[in-house]
C-alpha cells in the first residue's frame, strides 16, 4: 500500500471541512480541549451521536452517544463527562447522592456508547442532524481496545476538606466493587473514595476534574495515555493494591517505574507482594531536578505533534492534496499520521531531535535525508519514519517551475521509502516527509506512508536503478547512537548548559549537532 498526501501555503478548499462537536456544557468543552491537545485533533470527537431509527423511520434523531469519543487504531476511548454541584447535608447523605448523579449516570452512558459500537459502527455521525459520518474507520471489533472514562466533577472542594492538605482528587480503592459504590444504607458509604465499577467489564476509569488534568497532562499522547490505562487495569485488578489518595499519585509510581521490557508500569514489592505507594506522592515528583530535567528534554518532541497538526489541520479542513490521478480519501490517508501519533512522548523527543537537525543540515545541504528507525527486535522496530529536505533552486524555476519541483520530489520521496523498505527488511511499513529546508516562508510538505511487499525481481531491478539516477544510498549511512534515559541525569543537564552558556553561537551549533540524538 502506498499513499501519499500534499499540502502546501497556497490552500485551496477542495472539498467540505469536516466540522466537529465543541461541547454542550462547560466541562464538556474543556474536555474536548484537552483531548484536542492529547490525543490531537484528527482521533478526538466530541458529543458523536447514533441515527437510532425505531418504526421504520429513515431519518436518525440524533441521540448523543457519548460525550468524547478518541479513536486511533486499535484504542477506542470512550469518555462520559458528568459534573454535578455538590449537595448540601450530611456527608455520607451528600455523598451517596453526588456518585449518584456523577457517575451512575455515567455508567449508564459508557454501558450505551459501548454497545452501539459494538452494533452498528458504520451508524456514527458527528452531527445531531446524522449527516456527516464518522470520518474514520473503527478497528474491526475482534481487534479493538476499548477503555472507558468517567470524568465527574463538582466534589473537589469538598474532598479537601474532607482530606487535608490534598489536592481534592477522589482516592481510589480497588476493594470497593459495583453497587457497593452505592449502598442503601448511607452509612456503608466511603465518601470520595471510588474503585471498580464494572467487575465484568473493562476497567471503569473515574477522573474528576483535578486528576483529569493532571493524568492528561503528564500522558499527553494516545500511547502515553493508553498505555497507562491498561497498566492500571491490571494493577487494579490484580489483588495487589491497596488504597490510595488520589490519581496524581498512582501515577506518580507508573511515570517513575518500569519493567524488564523498559515499559512504564506498576512494580510490586518483591517481599510483600504489593504495590508500595508510600512514596509515591505526585506534589514530590514535580519537584524534582531530573523530573524538571526530563519536561525539559522533552521539548523539543513538540516538534513532532506540530508536524502532525500541519497535516492534520489540512485534512480536516478540506485542503490536503492527492496525487494526480488519486481521490482523497480521509479514512486511507489518515493511516500514515497515526502511525506518527501512536509514537510515546519520549519516542517523540528523538524525533523531534531529528527532524531540527535536518532542517538545519538541510539549510546547508541541496537535499539531506534522514532515517529515524529502532533496532530489529525491538517494540518499536517494525516502523521507521524519515525525513527529507529538497532545496528549490534558482535553476529549476527555467526547468518547469515549482510544480516540476514538487514532482521531483514525491519521486525521490518514493524511491528513499522503497530502497529503506527493501534494505531492512524486519520493517513492514516506512512514513516519510519530504519539505523545503525553514528558508522561506511559503513551503510545503508531503507524507508518504508505504507497506513492506513481496517486490518482484524486476521490480527490484528497477528500484536499484533508480537509486543509482537520484543517488539514492549510494553512500554507507552514517549511524547515530540515541540517548535512551528519559530522565536525564541532572548534574549533566546542569554541565551541559552552564557549557552552552559559556560559547559563542558557532560552538553552540557544533556542541547541538553532536549531542542531537536518535539519528541515522
Amino acid at each position: 500500500m502506498i499513499q501519499k498526501i500534499d499540502i502546501d501555503n497556497d490552500r485551496k478548499l477542495l472539498r467540505p471541512p469536516i466540522v466537529k462537536e465543541i461541547g454542550s456544557t462547560p466541562g464538556e468543552k474543556y474536555l474536548a480541549k484537552l483531548s484536542d491537545y492529547t490525543f490531537l485533533n484528527l482521533w478526538s470527537y466530541p458529543n458523536p451521536y447514533r441515527d437510532q431509527r425505531s418504526k421504520g423511520a429513515t431519518e436518525g434523531d440524533g441521540k448523543e452517544i457519548c460525550d468524547l469519543l478518541v479513536v486511533c487504531g486499535e484504542h477506542i476511548i470512550i469518555f462520559s463527562e458528568k459534573t454535578n454541584s455538590w449537595p448540601q447535608g450530611d456527608i455520607n447523605l451528600s455523598w451517596s447522592r453526588w456518585v449518584k448523579r456523577a457517575i451512575k449516570e455515567a455508567i449508564r452512558q459508557i454501558n450505551g456508547a459501548e454497545r452501539w459500537i459494538a452494533d452498528h459502527p458504520n451508524r456514527i455521525f458527528l452531527d445531531r442532524k446524522c449527516e456527516i459520518p464518522f470520518p474514520i474507520d473503527l478497528p474491526p471489533i475482534e481487534n479493538q481496545k476499548i477503555h472507558r472514562v468517567i470524568v465527574a466533577g463538582g466534589a473537589a472542594e469538598e474532598c479537601r476538606r474532607f482530606f487535608p492538605n490534598h489536592s481534592g482528587s477522589l482516592a481510589l480503592n480497588p476493594k470497593i466493587t459495583g453497587d457497593q459504590h452505592f449502598p442503601d444504607d448511607i452509612s456503608d458509604a466511603e465518601p470520595f473514595v471510588v474503585g471498580d465499577l464494572d467487575p465484568e467489564g473493562n476497567l471503569i476509569h473515574i477522573f474528576d476534574e483535578i486528576s483529569l488534568e493532571i493524568v492528561m497532562g503528564e500522558l499527553d499522547t494516545i500511547r502515553d495515555f493508553t498505555d497507562y490505562l491498561m497498566a492500571k487495569e491490571r494493577i487494579f485488578r490484580s489483588g495487589n493494591m491497596e488504597r490510595v489518595l488520589g490519581e496524581e499519585n498512582l501515577l506518580s509510581h507508573y511515570v517513575t517505574n518500569t519493567n524488564p521490557e523498559g515499559n512504564h508500569d506498576f512494580i510490586v514489592d518483591k517481599i510483600t507482594g504489593k504495590l508500595d505507594l508510600s512514596k509515591a506522592k505526585y506534589s514530590d515528583l514535580i519537584k524534582n531536578p531530573q523530573y524538571q530535567a526530563k519536561k525539559s528534554a522533552d521539548q523539543i518532541s513538540y516538534v513532532w505533534d506540530h508536524l502532525i497538526l500541519e497535516f492534520t489541520k489540512h485534512m480536516l479542513g478540506g485542503t490536503s492534496m492527492a496525487p494526480p490521478g488519486m481521490d482523497f480519501e480521509l479514512r486511507e490517508n489518515e493511516i500514515a499520521v497515526r502511525w506518527m501519533a501512536l509514537e510515546s512522548r519520549f519516542k517523540r523527543r528523538t524525533n523531534g531531535e531529528a527532524i531540527w537537525g535536518a532542517l538545519q543540515n538541510g539549510l546547508k545541504e541541496d537535499r539531506f535525508f534522514r532515517l529515524m528507525m529502532s533496532p530489529s527486535g525491538t517494540k518499536e522496530s517494525e516502523t521507521a519514519f524519515f525525513i527529507l529536505t529538497v532545496k528549490y533552486l534558482e535553476w529549476m524555476i527555467d526547468k518547469g517551475g515549482y510544480e516540476k519541483y514538487r514532482m521531483f520530489r514525491s519521486s525521490l520521496m518514493l524511491t528513499y521509502a522503497q530502497a529503506t523498505l527493501v534494505k531492512f527488511p524486519h520493517l513492514k511499513r516506512i512514513i516519510g516527509i519530504a519539505m523545503e529546508p525553514p528558508e522561506h516562508e511559503n513551503s510545503s510538505e508531503d507524507l508518504i506512508y508505504v507497506e513492506q511487499s513481496a517486490w518482484s525481481d524486476d521490480f527490484l531491478m528497477n528500484l536499484k536503478r533508480d537509486c543509482i539516477h537520484l543517488n539514492v544510498f549510494q553512500k554507507e549511512m552514517a549511524m547515530m547512537e540515541i540517548d535512551d534515559r528519559e530522565y536525564p541525569e541532572v548534574k549533566e543537564v546542569l554541565v551541559r548548559k552552564r557549557k552552552m552558556q559559556s560559547m559563542n553561537r558557532a560552538d553552540r551549533r557544533r556542541h547541538a549537532a553532536k549531542m542531537r540524538k536518535g539519528r541515522k
